[in-house]
Formats: structure tokens, sequence, C-alpha cells
């Protein structure tokens, strides 16, 4: 699961698991059953010294971008998009075979990553 350097643990909003259900029901990965949080304060995810990448460009070399509108009205909404139409933005969601990375507006102008993950086995 390719992670992005810039992210740091946290960035949980509260709808994490409403986030895994609507992705789970867009049945482009494996059921996903984990998810962890990151955010990316300031500038950090146009790019920093581990990579010259934006965390968009990142996450387009490493996995399959989700167009916004091929997201579905339920995942839109919850990211405060609206529901239809056009939205002027590069794709917000990138999906694996087993993995998902969701890239969200967090308050004061950072972004968030959710990243969540097929696992078959538990701890």
């Amino acid at each position: 699961m390719p992670l992005y350097p810039g992210a740091r643990g946290g960035g949980a909003i509260g709808n994490e698991s409403r986030i895994l259900d609507v992705l789970n029901r867009l049945r482009m990965t494996e059921p996903l059953t984990r998810v962890q949080t990151f955010t990316m304060g300031g500038r950090d995810w146009v790019g920093n010294s581990l990579t010259p990448e934006d965390v968009f460009q990142f996450s387009l070399r490493r996995m399959q971008p989700v167009q916004i509108w091929r997201m579905g009205s339920d995942l839109r909404s919850i990211l405060g998009l609206r529901p239809g139409g056009e939205v002027d933005s590069p794709p917000l969601l990138y999906v694996g075979d087993r993995s998902a990375v969701l890239v969200r507006s967090l308050s004061k102008g950072d972004l968030g990553l959710l990243v969540a993950v097929s696992c078959s086995r538990t701890l």
C-alpha cells in the first residue's frame, strides 16, 4: 500500500466507518475491512524533500484513479461535494485490488488521506 511521504497519523473526522461502507458498495476493490487516517498540513501535500510529486501525482502513478462522477452520490455527499454533476477537481479516490486511498479536505487547509485495505486475517 503506497503511502504518500508527507502524510502523518491523524486526520480522523468520525465518518470513517461510513466511508468504508460506501467504498465497499462501489465494488471497485476486494471488500475493505480496515481504515486508517493521515493528515498533511499546510503545503506538505504539494511535494517535499521526500518526493517532488504532489499527493495526486503520487497516487496516480501507483493506483487507478476513480473520477469524481464514478464515486457515487453517497461518497460525494460525505466529502461535501454536490451529489451529481461536474466537479472541478482532480480525482479524489484511488484504488488497487485490495486497497483504496481517499483524499479529503480537513480544517485550516490541511488535506487528509483515508487509507482502506482488505485484510483477510485477524491479528
